[in-house]
Order: C-alpha cells, then sequence, then structure tokens
C-alpha cells in the first residue's frame, strides 16, 4: 500500500511539473527545484504517517542463539488474572511497544509456549527499575497459563493462586514483585529488624538495597561448592493508601 501511494504522489507532482513548465517555459529551473522542494516535503509527511500506523512485531527472545518463544498464542488472558491486576485491564500504551519493552523481550526464550502479545505491559517502578508483564499459555513443563515478570537477564512466573499472595522474585539486593489490586504500598521486614518499602505501581513494586546474606550453594557433581549473595529472610505487609495493612492473605 506505501509504493501505491507513492507512486500516485509521484506521477501526480511529475504531472504539476509538466503543465506549470509549458505554461511558463522560462521559469523551468524554478519550477523543477519548486517541484523537488514539495515532493521531498510530501515523502517527509506521508511516509512517517504511513510507518506510524504499521503493526508492532515484537522479537521475542534471542533468533540468533534459536531461543526463542515456542509460539505465540491469541487466546485471552485468562478472567482470574485480570480480574487481580488492573495493569491488564488497561489497554496497551505506546511505551508497551518502546525499545525498553523490546529489550526486556530478550528473556523471553525457549521455555516460553503460547505467549500472548496483547498481554505485554512494560512496568515502572516507583525506584525507576523497569520490568515486562508477560501471560503465556505455558512455562517449563508444569506452570499453565502463568503470568510472568521479565527482568534483565532472567524473570520468574506464577499461575493465579500466586499472584493473589503476591509474586515475588529476588535478586542478591533486590526484591522485586507483583502485587493484586487494592494495596498502594509493600513494605518488608527483615530478620534483623531492619525494613525497606515501595510504592506500587501498575501492582508492581521494586526494591533494591535489600539486606543480604551469603549462603553456600553446592555445584555440579564432583565440584566444590560455590558461595553466592542472597536476599535476607524477610515478611511481607501489603499497604493501602491510608497506611493500613491489607495483606497478602495468610
Amino acid at each position: 500500500m506505501t509504493d501505491m501511494f507513492l507512486d500516485r504522489l509521484g506521477d501526480q507532482l511529475r504531472a504539476a511539473e509538466r503543465a506549470l513548465i509549458a505554461a511558463n517555459a522560462p521559469r523551468r529551473r524554478r519550477v523543477t527545484r519548486k517541484a523537488a522542494v514539495l515532493a521531498f516535503a510530501a515523502l517527509a509527511v506521508a511516509v512517517p504517517a504511513l510507518a506510524a500506523t504499521e503493526p508492532w512485531k515484537p522479537i521475542f527472545g534471542r533468533p540468533a542463539l534459536r531461543d526463542v518463544p515456542a509460539g505465540t498464542s491469541e487466546s485471552p488472558i485468562p478472567n482470574d488474572e485480570q480480574a487481580l491486576l488492573g495493569v491488564l485491564r488497561r489497554p496497551q500504551e505506546p511505551r508497551d511497544h518502546g525499545e525498553a519493552a523490546q529489550d526486556l523481550l530478550r528473556s523471553v526464550g525457549q521455555e516460553f509456549a503460547g505467549v500472548r502479545p496483547d498481554s505485554l505491559r512494560l512496568l515502572t517502578s516507583s525506584t525507576g527499575h523497569s520490568a515486562l508483564l508477560v501471560s503465556a499459555e505455558k512455562v517449563g513443563r508444569e506452570t499453565e497459563n502463568p503470568v510472568c515478570i521479565a527482568v534483565p537477564h532472567g524473570g520468574f512466573c506464577g499461575g493465579a493462586a500466586t499472584l493473589r499472595t503476591g509474586l515475588l522474585g529476588t535478586f542478591g539486593a533486590n526484591v522485586v514483585g507483583l502485587v493484586p489490586d487494592g494495596a498502594a504500598k509493600v513494605e518488608l521486614t527483615f530478620a534483623d529488624g531492619q525494613t525497606r518499602s515501595a510504592d506500587i505501581r501498575d501492582n508492581f513494586f521494586w526494591i533494591d538495597e535489600a539486606p543480604t546474606t551469603q549462603r553456600t550453594v553446592p555445584g555440579p557433581d564432583g565440584q566444590k561448592t560455590a558461595p553466592m549473595t542472597m536476599t535476607a529472610a524477610f515478611t511481607t505487609t501489603w499497604l493501602d493508601g491510608e497506611g493500613h495493612a491489607v495483606g497478602p492473605p495468610s
């Protein structure tokens, strides 16, 4: 369609140029230059306008490494997940199709099957971190219809039952989570009495600089164990806009 539009535009401009040249031959150089300027201006306006209407074609995983999902799906997001998360009920916005979202889609690889492109939502925490919300028909061998949070170099998933009590992921000194509607703030209380808190935006929060601990994790057979820095144990409290505890359910 774009090529046909540009062909018609070129034919019209050439016809106008010929008519002007025939009417005033001595001014040929000026008319030709003006026609060229008009043609360039028309292209500058028409091409971006048409490009803006092109459908988004997300690139999942890392195709060059053959790390891609087992297909996409137009199946609807499960009703129980939409009921829990207002972010899934809002329409997709330009930011959900932007560069940051595309970068995070690299984490959506071969463990996914039936990824729902309509579910993609870019999440930005009150602390400035970004993640991507993804719904799929299956992840791994056991998780059916999960909601997943894709973060740089990884992610975590859970179904509706997990969402009701909060979907949490820990990465060293970072605690990332997805909370059902009704909570405005999350507060973490650690065993040594320290607390960390963050506002919830689009059902999402990200807390950094959490207390950590060193744990020994066994390596592969025949190899020495390796120490790892992990988030210290904590309990979670959800607060409403007035500071009253509203969850999670026990």
